[in-house]
């Protein structure tokens, strides 16, 4: 679910001033099995999607969040109207888990041009889709992953020299930018040890 709350999270931003900094300072967005699409008449409804990942997680069928999150709630038609008047803002990476019964790939894609998403196929099902253990299969999705986020970050290292973002936080001196550069490229670098 958190695909959808991230994605209600920037619509909110885009609502309230006060949030409207970190909608702005957000150039890229990576989705793990979210269930984007319910439309076509082979897939279950968005809200119906997000209602069997809830239940998934132990909610209880009378719960709120169920109900919120059922098929035609006023909840995910708001939501897919806001959301798609902010689709093209973002480069998008949507992970799809080859073997998930819960979101096929169908769902897990928004259907946008190329150089908007990418669409990544992961050896995984739907509670394994973003969890990477010691297993050969586990390593390959992690490498996967790490390679598409690393492109996201140079995408969103590129487009913050293009245009200032205006931000509430103080903005940091140059010397202090490139410390904060540096400190992801190792960050980024430990992970890739890892695989």
């Amino acid at each position: 679910m958190g695909g959808l709350l991230i994605k209600q999270a920037l619509i909110n931003a885009h609502n309230n001033l006060k949030y409207t900094p970190i909608k702005d300072a957000t150039s890229g967005l990576a989705f793990f099995a979210t269930p984007h699409n319910g439309g076509d008449w082979k897939l279950v409804s968005l809200g119906g999607l997000a209602a069997k990942i809830a239940t998934s997680a132990g909610f209880q069928k009378g719960d709120d969040v169920l109900e919120t999150l059922k098929a035609g709630s006023i909840f995910s038609d708001i939501m897919q109207e806001h959301w798609r008047h902010q689709l093209l803002r973002y480069d998008i990476i949507s992970f799809w888990g080859s073997q998930d019964g819960v979101v096929p790939k169908e769902s897990a894609r928004l259907s946008l041009p190329g150089d908007r998403e990418n669409v990544v196929k992961l050896n995984a099902d739907h509670s394994t889709v973003c969890k990477f253990g010691d297993a050969q299969a586990d390593k390959d999705n992690f490498e996967l992953v790490q390679v598409n986020i690393f492109d996201i970050y140079n995408s969103a290292l590129k487009n913050s020299e293009l245009k200032p973002t205006p931000s509430a936080v103080p903005q940091k001196k140059d010397e202090e930018a490139n410390e904060t550069e540096d400190m992801l490229q190792k960050r980024f670098a430990k992970l890739g040890q890892r695989s």
